[in-house]
């Protein structure tokens, strides 16, 4: 592999003609919410960053986790994560086998982990699986991960800070904290049969094996031209927490060449977070009786409503907030302590303003506040209101 010669100084027309290589490459792959007359999506800024992430990944500390989705088998979804390693090492990811279940899985992390990889490609996780692994998150945001030793008792530092992590998967999503890790590429071929159709040219082997050097040259000319341009931050930028250097080296290029925000999916991914869907249903259903709940409320409160009976019109006992009853049942029956984890667990995440504030109180049990946008609470309980 030869690399040619690199303008110290790139213009923004070079870096335009070096993104313009790039795209050439993903011309065959059917990226969400593209049409024939615009070629431009969140999807393929995406995949861009993941084929510029592995080649500065030495630049970087830290980087997001890459997921590549679609909703048939034969998109490309493997062949793209191909192509990103192909570009990056010159040679095809070693792909590891997703875990059914979150014990499994992170127990493959950490085998992946040990073996110190450039690209970490997790290929074809099973159909519709939300991915929620602790092991990925610290991998990404920390650059390193803690694992148990093999038959013993004593946990050895694994360094990951050269790593790039891939996962592909049928209608995969990402959940609680991948969701702010994540980038993710969608793919839609717009039919049942995506593996008949046919391509010009295979980007692996008519392009990246033969001429590895001069995309190699690409990425580094548009990363050069943005130093040299001054690193102009776009106007309005998906920001990325913990990903500040990537966000620099990646992310804003991109965005100042014309492309999409690369980070874009992610208030789709948020939006699909089913911790998240978790968390709505219950302030929903606690926005419906927030006169009754007004001011401080506990579970043994919310049990009391939940077991309120009145007659339906055919005078038939019925429970007056089946809803709300129906949060607080556990395996057929009320269980006020699964109810109270639940509390716990979505306790000061916002959702359209809203969100569940835990209050101290002295009388050994925890209490709750139900606080609306601004800082609005609901009105103290009117006499009828039970």
């Amino acid at each position: 592999m030869l690399l040619p010669p690199l303008p110290d100084r790139p213009s923004k027309a070079e870096a335009e003609a070096a993104l313009a290589q790039l795209n050439e490459l993903l011309s065959g792959y059917p990226f969400a919410g593209e049409t024939e007359q615009n070629k431009k999506s969140v999807s393929r800024s995406a995949a861009l960053a993941g084929l510029m992430t592995p080649v500065l990944r030495g630049a970087m500390r830290t980087v997001p986790i890459f997921a590549v989705v679609a909703p048939e088998a034969r998109t490309g979804k493997t062949h793209l994560v191909r192509l990103c390693a192909a570009l990056a090492t010159g040679h095809d990811p070693i792909p590891n086998a997703g875990g059914h279940s979150p014990e499994e899985m992170e127990k493959r992390i950490e085998t992946a982990a040990l073996a110190g990889r450039a690209i970490m490609h997790f290929n074809n996780l099973p159909n519709g699986m939300v991915l929620e692994t602790e092991g990925l998150c610290q991998m990404s945001s920390e650059g390193q991960v803690t694992i148990r030793k093999m038959g013993r008792h004593r946990e050895g530092l694994c360094d990951c800070r050269a790593t790039t992590i891939f996962v592909n998967g049928n209608n995969i999503s990402v959940g609680a904290d991948l969701v702010p890790r994540t980038l993710v590429c969608r793919l839609d071929a717009q039919t049942d049969q995506p593996g008949t159709r046919e391509f010009t040219f295979d980007p692996i082997d008519d392009r990246v094996r033969g001429h590895r050097g001069a995309y190699l040259a690409a990425i580094f000319t548009i990363a050069r031209a943005f130093m040299t341009a001054g690193c102009p931050r776009p106007a309005t930028i998906h920001a990325v927490a913990g990903y500040e250097e990537w966000s620099r080296w990646v992310q804003q290029p991109l965005m100042w060449l014309g492309m999409d925000d690369p980070c874009g999916g992610m208030t789709e991914a948020r939006a699909l977070d089913p911790k998240l869907e978790e968390v709505r249903q219950l302030l929903d259903v606690l926005k419906k009786y927030r006169k009754e709940i007004a001011g401080r409320f506990s579970v043994a409160d919310c049990a009391k409503l939940a077991d309120e009976i009145i007659s339906d019109l055919k005078g038939r006992p019925i429970y007056r907030r089946q809803d709300l009853r129906d949060l607080m049942m556990s395996h057929g029956k009320m269980d006020n302590r699964a109810f109270g984890h639940l509390l716990r667990r979505c306790r000061d995440r916002r959702v359209e303003g809203w969100f569940i504030k835990f209050v101290s109180d002295s009388r050994n049990y925890a209490v709750y506040q139900l606080v609306g946008p601004g800082g609005e609470q609901p009105k103290e309980k009117e006499p009828d209101a039970m």
